[in-house]
């Protein structure tokens, strides 16, 4: 599947986890048992190919099962429900892209609401600081293969690119080796 279907897809079928490219980004090169291979050039699921519509279709499927269980769970328990059926009603009727704005805007208020770094990420003067996924040898980005598709080459680029920014940092513990392992990535880049 062509990179920009698959950021896309993923971005639709998981907008509370990949809330923009920089998220598909990690978790695409940097993220180990990630469930994805290079193969034929290109980055494919381990568990067979869907297609980007399957992708997204399984997902809100997931997603709502989960929600009606819990709503049932809290049912058992005397708990109100209005909280989650929310929820459910959000994945059921709002889009992608809306679920995926009002998750950067639950993220900044946790976040600026004193809970500190959340999911990997604070903030410092407004801007969104997030802490790369600490890189190892099984690095997607660092086994680029030589039969790359174009569309991928430029995915892992900009992947490089992304994690040398000043909006990503390394955790204290993992400078070290997220150092070593990007100047490796990046003279594997630079061979293409």
């Amino acid at each position: 599947m062509r990179y920009n279907l698959l950021r896309k897809a993923m971005m639709d079928a998981c907008p509370s986890l990949f809330t923009d490219e920089d998220d598909v980004l990690e978790h695409l090169f940097f993220v180990n048992g990630n469930g994805y291979e290079w193969a034929e050039g290109e980055l494919q699921e381990k568990n067979g190919n869907r297609t980007a519509k399957q992708m997204v279709r399984e997902s809100r499927k997931n997603v709502c099962a989960f929600y009606r269980s819990e709503i049932a769970n809290y049912k058992k328990r005397g708990l109100d429900t209005t909280w989650v059926r929310g929820q459910l009603h959000d994945w059921l009727h709002k889009s992608p892209a809306a679920l995926r704005r009002m998750e950067v805007a639950h993220r900044f208020e946790l976040v600026e609401g004193g809970w500190g770094s959340l999911d990997g990420r604070s903030i410092e003067n407004g801007i969104l600081i997030r802490f790369l996924y600490p890189l190892c040898e099984y690095a997607k980005i660092l086994h680029v293969p030589a039969n790359v598709k174009p569309d991928w080459l430029a995915a892992a680029r900009k992947a490089y690119e992304m994690a040398l920014s000043p909006r990503w940092r390394s955790r204290k513990g993992d400078a070290k080796a997220n150092r070593k392992y990007l100047r490796q990535a990046r003279d594997l880049l630079g061979t293409f």
